[in-house]
C-alpha cells in the first residue's frame, strides 16, 4: 500500500535500524541519521514509498520510482528503480524481503516498463547475491562521492 505522510517517520526509523545493523555486520551501506525524514516526506508525496503494516506498525517499506540518475545516469531504456527494500529486523518474517521484491518488481508491467534497476553497495557480497539469486544480473558499478561508497548496479528484464 503507497505509504502516508504520517509514515515517514516510522520508515526512517527502520532505515535507522537497517542501518545499525547492517554496520553491526561490517557493512557500510547506510548510516544511522543520513535522510531527513523531511525528504520522506517529499517521497511520500510522490507516491513513491510503499508500506507493508501490521497491527503493530510498519513490517516493511520501498521506494520506487522511474528515474535515478544520480546513481545510474541517464539510461537510454526507461526502467522502474528499487530503493530502501527494508523489513523490520526485530520480527523476522522468513521470506519477506524477497516477496516485497517481487511486489516492487510488478510495479513495472503498469508503467510500461520491462526493465528493474537497483543498486547496492560493493562490499556487501550477501545482499548482491540475494539480488542475483532474485534474477538480477550485475552490469556495473559506480564510484559515488563520499560518504557513499562503490555501489553495484543490477538490473532485471521481466519475463513479456
Amino acid at each position: 500500500m503507497r505509504a502516508v505522510d504520517d509514515d515517514a517517520a516510522a520508515i526512517v526509523a527502520m532505515r535507522d535500524a537497517a542501518a545499525r545493523w547492517l554496520l553491526d555486520r561490517g557493512v557500510a551501506q547506510w548510516h544511522p541519521g543520513e535522510v531527513p525524514v523531511i525528504g520522506v516526506r517529499e517521497q511520500v508525496a510522490a507516491a513513491e514509498w510503499h508500506v507493508l503494516r501490521d497491527g503493530r506498525g510498519l513490517l516493511a517499506a520501498v521506494r520506487i520510482s522511474e528515474s535515478d540518475e544520480p546513481i545510474w545516469g541517464v539510461q537510454p531504456s526507461p526502467a522502474v528503480y528499487i530503493h530502501g527494500l527494508m523489513t523490520d529486523r526485530r520480527r523476522a518474517v522468513r521470506g519477506l524481503g524477497a516477496s516485497v521484491l517481487r511486489w516492487a518488481e510488478s510495479e513495472a508491467r503498469p508503467r510500461g516498463r520491462q526493465l528493474v534497476r537497483l543498486d547496492c553497495v560493493e562490499a556487501s557480497a550477501r545482499l548482491r547475491d540475494f539480488y542475483v539469486a532474485a534474477g538480477y544480473t550485475v552490469v556495473g558499478r559506480r564510484e559515488l562521492p563520499r560518504p557513499w561508497h562503490p555501489a553495484v548496479l543490477l538490473e532485471k528484464r521481466l519475463a513479456s
